[in-house]
């Protein structure tokens, strides 16, 4: 074995051994945060960390970056964690009340309700690396989130696809979820959506 392909080797295990260690930090953040109050912080510090690394940044410390970003985005994420609910919240209703209603009001709603759904799942996708990112209000997060979101599709759908294949993964491999279970996923959408950010940061200068 070359020097090339035994280098090669050593990154991709590498790779391995930090997309675990962030996964499993992201789990314990989540609970010591009571589960509601600390997913939305540990995703936005997992998404932090990971992008450190995306940027070249290999050799941070991964623990203390993660606790401090945690710590001082607490707040912050947690409302716009609170405004996300709502907003799932309310589209939950909505296909309940769907059932009830037929006829061309149930046609109307249908397509609203599904535009709106679509809208809701950009959100997901880009909120947490435009947040680690950006220093932006709430209302711009989710503008630029459904803007990035609807005007580079192709980086959207791709995003769905990891989103996809990552869930019938864990499904086929249930032991991933301890050490892949969010950070597989997130260095997925982090690395596309920090090249969509680079180009539209490029034809902006």
């Amino acid at each position: 074995m070359n020097g090339n392909a035994w280098a090669g080797i050593m990154g991709i295990f590498e790779w391995v051994m930090r997309l675990a260690y962030v996964n499993v930090l992201w789990i314990l953040f989540t609970i010591v945060g009571l589960f509601v109050f600390g997913f939305f912080p540990a995703t936005a510090a997992m998404f932090a960390v990971i992008r450190k690394w995306i940027k070249g940044e290999s050799e941070i410390p991964v623990f203390k970056t993660f606790w401090e970003y945690y710590r001082k985005e607490f707040f912050k994420i947690n409302l716009i964690g609170l405004f996300i609910l709502i907003i799932g919240v309310i589209i939950y209703v909505d296909f309940l009340f769907l059932a009830t209603v037929d006829g061309w009001l149930a046609t109307i709603l249908t397509s609203l309700l599904i535009f709106g759904s679509v809208l809701f799942v950009i959100i997901l996708f880009y909120i947490f690396p435009l947040f680690v990112h950006y220093q932006f209000t709430l209302f711009q997060y989710f503008k630029f989130a459904i803007f990035i979101g609807i005007t580079k599709p192709i980086t959207t759908i791709g995003i769905a696809i990891c989103t996809i294949i990552l869930y019938y993964a864990l499904l086929i491999f249930p032991g991933m979820s301890l050490f892949y279970s969010g950070s597989l996923l997130a260095f997925a959408i982090m690395w596309l959506t920090h090249n969509v950010i680079q180009k539209i940061e490029a034809q902006g200068d």
